[in-house]
């Protein structure tokens, strides 16, 4: 608290004004201001508005309760009314008890007052006396009892000598390393030392004092704690960063990738095997706007793939409930998105559900948003950094903003979006592994099962259904910030802002796959240790390109996709479009099949041909006789099975890829009836007794990707 005294003469600051007191008259007081102009105003008006000396500074003093303990504040209290009625005394008029008539007014002096004080206190005339000259120069805390308040710990300080430039040497030089014990540093400084002293004697204090010297070096250096949060400590910047903040829906979405926490049953391997979950969060409306499931480990293409997700509209699949589908206020009339020859896609929220799957019958879009984004949020993964990715977002005009290394923080709102789908999803599904081994039950694979593509569409209902319906305190509005909203009623609150978003109609699968240039020649094209022929390449055979290119040398344009090698795409520029370009080992062997079963194809072929180079025919042979063998389940160790399944998967997913994104269905001539081929015919499926259930609605809990798309999933995977 502020005291001061009211002093004619005496020049305050009142009112932001300068104001001289000059006398007081019958409880107000007279103020001249520097214009000369005369104030009278009442004690009470004066004080309320804090006057205080023009050279006086302003000081604060600290609450009591921070300083001391309650029964100290109340003894302080207790002292302060003793006090104020000894100095003024009790009006006649107020006297009610023989206690006050002690401290009678117009009867008694200050003297005999504090006399009675003291009494009353239990203390000597000059101690109260020493009370009064405490009370009118600090206040209340100068009748606080010294001896109970809080005393802050000084901070110790470390002296400087060759004990401590040893510690912090041997601390310093273990910045980066492994944490270890005080023994093992005492040993260390030791040595330290001993290099140091070269001859002069060394110091030899105790272990808890070397103990008690490296803790306040720890926090002095800022190298406290395990080695983990050592270097996160030494990433943090002198001065914040700047906080990116979203305007809209889709100008800035986040994207992941993490191990799933659930076991997947591949029908090719008969294994479980696990899978990586690539997500897109929109930072604006909290929603999930694409999703892909990859068996063992993603890739840049699956990255690029993503892409297309986000910005897409995505279906709903037979028998969501009606908070599932699409509801938004503001939809366009008719949305027309990857339509087939005859089918027609409901728009009006609410479809057909049985026999969706028909040609001919409606199908609903789900109701997930989608968003043209502006600005992706990624971390330094290889697969978000890489050559393929970057090249899509360059073309649609998309920035890519990368977060700190080792900073999880920069994407905390994905990041608790993987916690909160592994605790609220994964977790209810068989075949949960939990997020490491100490959480991990037993036997879980002899639970019941789920294909990947199951899981797939499980989760774009969960999506639909739960998470986009979820009200969260996280969205609200400028206008009304305790009305918390969910990521659909944000959504349709940020098309107000942003506007509706508009399906770029220039993207295609071939834009997400990298951009080779070969030439061709009269054996058709060679691209990767392969060649492709067909006879819509007669016009550009032994002929140069049209479109020139620096260091491209007249060659042309072909897009590959490492999941199916059978094909390669090749730009036709008199039509301007893309082609499929057929392996000229199709003729033996017309299944699809990827660079992990290329690379086992090529292993053997060599192996039969003594060393020598195979041909494309001789790799045919050779991926015939391998198939074979593994549809016989005959594989040679742990990882060829595994690359087995995985090749299929990723096969299947390329399929569904190419009928997704290309606008005709001549651009992908390889789908699933030649993958269904392959797996129906050649493979024995037979589920073993510990994995066997029934699979309910499997039909309709098709992947969501083939849901548009067309493709099937063989009757060999629904066994």
């Amino acid at each position: 608290m502020n005291l001061f005294e009211l002093k004619p003469g005496e020049t305050y600051q009142w009112q932001e004004r300068s104001v001289r007191l000059e006398r007081y008259t019958n409880g107000n007081v007279e103020l001249i201001e520097s214009n000369g102009s005369v104030l009278v105003v009442t004690v009470n008006e004066f004080v309320r508005h804090s006057p205080t000396l023009s050279d006086t500074p302003i000081t604060t003093q600290p609450l009591l309760e921070d300083i001391a303990s309650s029964s100290s504040v109340q003894q302080a209290h207790l002292r302060q009314r003793l006090l104020e009625r000894a100095i003024n005394g009790v009006p006649a008029e107020e006297i009610r008890t023989p206690e006050d008539a002690l401290y009678d007014s117009e009867c008694t002096t200050l003297t005999g007052r504090m006399h009675t004080m003291a009494a009353a206190l239990g203390i000597r005339l000059s101690a109260a006396w020493k009370l009064l000259a405490r009370y009118r120069k600090d206040g209340l805390t100068g009748l606080l009892d010294g001896r109970a308040i809080f005393q802050r710990r000084a901070i110790p300080s470390i002296q400087v000598g060759p004990l401590s430039d040893a510690i912090t040497t041997v601390l310093l030089d273990n910045a980066s390393g492994s944490a270890l014990n005080r023994k093992i540093l005492r040993r260390k400084i030791t040595e330290q030392l001993k290099k140091d002293a070269d001859g002069k004697p060394i110091p030899n204090p105790s272990a808890s004092a070397v103990n008690r010297l490296i803790g306040l070096i720890e926090k002095r250096l800022k190298l406290q704690g395990t080695p983990k949060q050592r270097q996160k400590r030494a990433l943090n910047p002198n001065t914040p960063y700047g906080h990116h903040r979203a305007t809209r829906p889709g100008h800035t979405v986040m994207i992941d990738a993490t191990s799933f926490d659930i076991f997947v049953y591949d029908p090719h391997t008969k294994r479980w095997i696990r899978v990586v979950l690539l997500l897109a969060v929109d930072v604006y409306t909290r929603s999930i706007v694409a999703w892909r499931f990859v068996p063992v480990d993603a890739k840049a293409l699956d990255a690029a793939l993503l892409l297309f997700d986000v910005i897409r509209p995505k279906p709903a699949l037979p028998g969501w409930p009606d908070e599932g589908l699409w509801r938004y206020f503001g939809v366009p009339e008719d949305i027309w998105i990857m339509s087939e020859e005859d089918d027609e896609i409901d728009t009006a929220g609410k479809g057909k559900a049985d026999g969706a799957r028909a040609l001919g019958k409606k199908r609903t879009v789900a109701g997930i948003p989608f968003v043209n984004t502006r600005v992706f949020t990624i971390d330094h993964a290889k697969i978000f950094v890489s050559r393929t990715f970057r090249h899509v977002c360059a073309m649609h005009d998309i920035s890519i903003q990368l977060a700190r290394v080792r900073r999880p923080t920069d994407k905390s709102i994905i990041e608790s979006m993987f916690g909160y789908i592994s605790e609220n999803f994964a977790a209810t599904l068989p075949g949960f592994k939990g997020a490491d081994l100490s959480k991990r039950g037993v036997d879980i694979e002899a639970q019941a099962y789920l294909f990947i593509e199951e899981l797939d569409a499980r989760f774009a209902e969960w999506v639909a259904v739960h998470w986009q319906n979820f009200r969260s305190s996280a969205l609200h509005l400028p206008g009304a910030p305790k009305l918390n909203l969910t990521p659909n009623e944000m959504y349709a609150a940020g098309l107000h802002i942003g506007g509706f978003p508009r399906t770029p109609t220039n993207l295609t699968y071939f834009d997400c796959l990298d951009t080779e240039f070969h030439a061709v020649t009269s054996n058709g094209i060679y691209a990767r240790h392969l060649y492709y022929d067909s006879h819509d390449l007669e016009p550009y055979r032994n002929t140069l390109s049209t479109v020139t290119l620096p260091k491209r040398k007249g060659k042309y344009r072909i897009k590959v996709d490492p999941r199916d090698r059978s094909t390669i795409y090749f730009y036709d520029e008199l039509q301007s479009n893309w082609i499929s370009i057929p392996w000229r080992g199709a003729a033996v062997f017309p299944h699809p099949f990827g660079d992990l079963a290329l690379g086992y194809a090529k292993a053997l072929a060599q192996r039969q041909l003594m060393g020598t180079k195979p041909t494309d025919e001789d790799l045919a042979l050779a991926m015939q006789a391998q198939f074979a063998r593994w549809n016989a389940e005959r594989f040679d160790d742990r990882r060829e099975r595994r690359a087995y399944g995985r090749d299929q998967t990723l096969a299947k997913q390329s399929a569904r890829d190419r009928v997704r994104h290309s606008k005709t269905k001549d651009d992908a001539a390889l789908t699933a009836e030649a993958m269904d081929d392959v797996s129906s015919k050649d493979t024995d499926t037979t589920m073993p007794d510990q994995v066997r259930r029934p699979i309910e609605r499997f039909d309709q809990a098709m992947s969501s990707f083939e849901h548009f798309g067309g493709t099937n999933v063989s009757d060999r995977d629904r066994r």
